[in-house]
């Protein structure tokens, strides 16, 4: 099975997303040292929490992108990533039918 061609925005959608998250984890960690500081913000501290993670999604988006335009250029010349899969099946009957109990 080869990849030739990535969706740009799916790719984009799929990594703004847990990068979104991390940027929550950012906020959180930036807002604890925030609190330990001498002249500590409320507003600051809640700017971290909402700026951040959209922060991050914004620039996952474009990075992953420029990422997936970039693969698509790439693989139209170079034929694109090859994946091999071991499609042996596993019997699955004697787990259906074994008796619990």
């Amino acid at each position: 099975m080869v990849i030739k061609r990535v969706k740009v925005l799916s790719i984009a959608k799929w990594v703004s997303l847990p990068l979104a998250v991390m940027g929550v984890f950012a906020a959180i960690i930036y807002d604890a040292t925030l609190i330990q500081s001498v002249d500590s913000s409320r507003s600051l501290a809640v700017f971290y929490l909402i700026s951040l993670p959209v922060e991050y999604a914004f620039v996952g988006f474009i990075g992953a992108a420029i990422a997936g335009w970039i693969y698509n250029s790439v693989a139209k010349r170079g034929g694109g990533i090859v994946l091999e899969f071991d499609l042996t099946t596993v019997d699955a009957e004697p787990l259906l039918n074994k008796n619990v109990g």
